[in-house]
Protein backbone atom coordinates (compact mmCIF):
# COMPACT_ATOMS: atom_id res chain seq x y z
CA UNK A 1 0.00 0.00 0.00
CA UNK A 2 2.95 2.38 0.87
CA UNK A 3 4.40 1.54 -2.37
CA UNK A 4 1.46 2.36 -4.35
CA UNK A 5 0.89 6.02 -2.57
CA UNK A 6 4.47 6.99 -3.45
CA UNK A 7 4.64 5.39 -7.16
CA UNK A 8 3.55 5.58 -10.18
CA UNK A 9 1.41 3.27 -12.23
CA UNK A 10 4.86 2.67 -14.68
CA UNK A 11 6.78 1.59 -11.08
CA UNK A 12 8.34 5.27 -11.35
CA UNK A 13 8.93 6.85 -7.44
CA UNK A 14 6.47 10.34 -7.24
CA UNK A 15 8.20 13.72 -8.74
CA UNK A 16 5.66 15.80 -6.74
CA UNK A 17 5.40 16.46 -3.57
CA UNK A 18 2.91 14.10 -1.22
CA UNK A 19 2.27 15.99 1.99
CA UNK A 20 3.72 12.96 4.17
CA UNK A 21 6.03 12.99 7.61
CA UNK A 22 7.20 9.66 6.48
CA UNK A 23 7.76 9.89 2.57
CA UNK A 24 11.54 11.19 3.07
CA UNK A 25 12.67 8.31 5.43
CA UNK A 26 10.91 6.11 2.71
CA UNK A 27 12.62 7.55 -0.29
CA UNK A 28 15.76 7.34 1.48
CA UNK A 29 15.33 3.60 2.77
CA UNK A 30 14.17 2.64 -0.38
CA UNK A 31 17.33 3.33 -2.33
CA UNK A 32 19.31 1.27 0.26
CA UNK A 33 17.37 -1.47 1.23
CA UNK A 34 15.88 -2.47 -2.88
CA UNK A 35 19.37 -4.57 -3.44
CA UNK A 36 18.63 -6.74 -0.92
CA UNK A 37 15.16 -7.57 -1.68
CA UNK A 38 14.79 -10.70 -3.98
CA UNK A 39 11.85 -12.96 -4.72
CA UNK A 40 11.72 -16.65 -5.00
CA UNK A 41 9.75 -17.51 -7.94
CA UNK A 42 6.43 -19.45 -7.19
CA UNK A 43 3.55 -19.21 -9.84
CA UNK A 44 4.80 -15.90 -10.87
CA UNK A 45 1.48 -14.04 -10.48
CA UNK A 46 3.06 -11.57 -8.17
CA UNK A 47 6.13 -10.54 -9.29
CA UNK A 48 6.03 -7.84 -12.00
CA UNK A 49 8.46 -8.83 -15.25
CA UNK A 50 9.67 -5.62 -15.64
CA UNK A 51 10.18 -3.78 -11.86
CA UNK A 52 10.39 -6.47 -9.48
CA UNK A 53 13.99 -8.21 -8.85
CA UNK A 54 13.86 -11.55 -9.81
CA UNK A 55 16.46 -12.24 -12.72
CA UNK A 56 19.05 -10.22 -11.53
CA UNK A 57 20.00 -7.86 -8.46
CA UNK A 58 18.22 -5.23 -10.15
CA UNK A 59 14.76 -4.73 -12.02
CA UNK A 60 14.93 -5.58 -15.23
CA UNK A 61 13.57 -1.85 -16.40
CA UNK A 62 17.05 -0.42 -15.11
CA UNK A 63 18.90 -2.42 -17.90
CA UNK A 64 16.39 -1.36 -20.34
CA UNK A 65 16.72 2.29 -22.03
CA UNK A 66 13.23 2.70 -22.98
CA UNK A 67 10.73 5.76 -22.70
CA UNK A 68 9.34 6.53 -19.07
CA UNK A 69 5.66 7.17 -21.14
CA UNK A 70 5.71 3.72 -22.43
CA UNK A 71 6.69 2.08 -19.62
CA UNK A 72 3.28 2.32 -18.50
CA UNK A 73 2.07 -0.30 -21.28
CA UNK A 74 4.63 -2.98 -19.37
CA UNK A 75 2.11 -4.82 -17.27
CA UNK A 76 3.29 -8.34 -17.66
CA UNK A 77 3.93 -10.59 -14.61
CA UNK A 78 6.35 -13.75 -14.44
CA UNK A 79 3.13 -16.08 -14.98
CA UNK A 80 2.89 -14.60 -18.19
CA UNK A 81 6.23 -16.69 -19.10
CA UNK A 82 5.60 -20.21 -17.82
CA UNK A 83 3.96 -22.41 -18.82
CA UNK A 84 3.70 -26.27 -18.13
CA UNK A 85 6.66 -26.99 -20.12
CA UNK A 86 9.05 -24.43 -18.25
CA UNK A 87 9.65 -20.76 -19.17
CA UNK A 88 7.76 -19.84 -22.41
CA UNK A 89 9.69 -16.18 -23.21
CA UNK A 90 9.79 -14.75 -26.66
CA UNK A 91 12.80 -14.94 -28.48
CA UNK A 92 13.02 -11.06 -28.56
CA UNK A 93 13.33 -11.13 -24.74
CA UNK A 94 15.69 -13.70 -24.75
CA UNK A 95 17.97 -12.26 -26.80
CA UNK A 96 17.85 -9.40 -24.70
CA UNK A 97 18.36 -11.82 -21.90
CA UNK A 98 21.30 -13.42 -23.23
CA UNK A 99 22.79 -9.89 -23.98
CA UNK A 100 22.47 -9.20 -20.14
CA UNK A 101 23.93 -12.91 -19.13
CA UNK A 102 21.03 -14.25 -17.92
CA UNK A 103 20.04 -17.85 -18.84
CA UNK A 104 16.00 -17.63 -17.82
CA UNK A 105 16.52 -21.42 -18.28
CA UNK A 106 18.62 -21.55 -15.25
CA UNK A 107 16.24 -19.67 -13.13
CA UNK A 108 14.39 -22.07 -11.08
CA UNK A 109 9.92 -21.79 -10.49
CA UNK A 110 7.41 -23.64 -8.86
CA UNK A 111 4.24 -22.67 -10.56
CA UNK A 112 2.50 -25.10 -7.67
CA UNK A 113 3.52 -22.24 -4.93
CA UNK A 114 3.04 -18.62 -4.29
CA UNK A 115 5.74 -16.37 -4.95
CA UNK A 116 7.58 -15.11 -1.89
CA UNK A 117 9.78 -12.40 -1.42
CA UNK A 118 12.74 -12.78 0.65
CA UNK A 119 15.29 -10.02 2.81
CA UNK A 120 18.76 -11.37 1.30
CA UNK A 121 20.87 -10.75 3.87
CA UNK A 122 18.88 -12.82 6.59
CA UNK A 123 19.47 -16.70 6.22
CA UNK A 124 15.41 -17.47 6.57
CA UNK A 125 15.07 -14.26 4.20
CA UNK A 126 13.25 -12.87 7.31
CA UNK A 127 13.15 -9.02 7.52
CA UNK A 128 14.14 -7.06 10.90
CA UNK A 129 14.88 -3.69 11.72
CA UNK A 130 18.41 -5.13 13.40
CA UNK A 131 19.55 -7.31 10.17
CA UNK A 132 18.53 -4.31 7.85
CA UNK A 133 20.33 -2.03 9.93
CA UNK A 134 23.50 -4.42 9.95
CA UNK A 135 23.10 -4.57 6.37
CA UNK A 136 22.60 -0.99 5.47
CA UNK A 137 24.91 0.73 8.18
CA UNK A 138 27.98 0.94 6.10
CA UNK A 139 25.61 2.35 2.89
CA UNK A 140 24.30 5.13 4.96
CA UNK A 141 25.90 8.86 3.86
CA UNK A 142 28.67 8.64 6.45
CA UNK A 143 31.37 11.40 4.68
CA UNK A 144 32.36 14.31 6.24
CA UNK A 145 30.60 17.57 5.14
CA UNK A 146 33.37 19.52 6.67
CA UNK A 147 32.56 21.49 9.29
CA UNK A 148 28.94 20.75 10.65
CA UNK A 149 26.64 22.16 13.08
CA UNK A 150 23.24 21.15 14.52
CA UNK A 151 19.82 22.32 15.49
CA UNK A 152 16.98 20.78 16.91
CA UNK A 153 13.48 21.60 18.50
CA UNK A 154 12.61 18.50 21.43
CA UNK A 155 8.89 18.52 22.13
CA UNK A 156 7.42 15.58 24.18
CA UNK A 157 4.43 12.97 23.57
CA UNK A 158 2.30 16.12 23.71
CA UNK A 159 4.03 18.16 21.33
CA UNK A 160 5.24 20.53 24.13
CA UNK A 161 9.11 21.80 23.66
CA UNK A 162 11.40 20.49 25.90
CA UNK A 163 14.06 22.52 25.07
CA UNK A 164 16.66 23.31 22.02
CA UNK A 165 19.67 22.72 20.73
CA UNK A 166 21.82 24.59 18.79
CA UNK A 167 25.69 23.93 18.73
CA UNK A 168 28.78 22.87 16.24
CA UNK A 169 30.21 19.73 16.26
CA UNK A 170 32.94 20.55 14.22
CA UNK A 171 34.19 18.05 11.63
CA UNK A 172 32.70 15.09 11.63
CA UNK A 173 30.36 12.75 9.70
CA UNK A 174 26.35 13.34 9.04
CA UNK A 175 26.39 9.78 10.90
CA UNK A 176 27.94 11.16 14.11
CA UNK A 177 26.25 14.03 13.97
CA UNK A 178 23.13 12.37 13.65
CA UNK A 179 23.76 10.02 16.84
CA UNK A 180 24.99 13.42 18.70
CA UNK A 181 21.73 14.68 18.04
CA UNK A 182 19.79 11.49 19.47
CA UNK A 183 22.28 11.11 22.60
CA UNK A 184 20.99 15.07 23.55
CA UNK A 185 17.86 14.16 22.61
CA UNK A 186 17.91 11.27 25.04
CA UNK A 187 19.59 13.01 27.68
CA UNK A 188 17.67 15.91 27.47
CA UNK A 189 14.37 13.50 27.87
CA UNK A 190 15.95 11.72 30.97
CA UNK A 191 16.99 15.11 32.66
CA UNK A 192 13.64 16.97 32.12
CA UNK A 193 12.77 19.27 35.01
Amino acid sequence: MIYAKFHTNSGERIKYHKSSSVWPGIKFAETINEPFIEWIIGNGKKIDFWRDSWATCTPLREDIDYPNHLWKLCTAKISDFINYDGWNVPSDISLAFLAMGIDITSIPYNSNDEDIQIWMPDINGEFSVKNAFESTHNRLDTDSPGPSGIGVVYRDWEGRVMGTLCKSVGITTNYLAEVNVIIDGVDKAIHRE
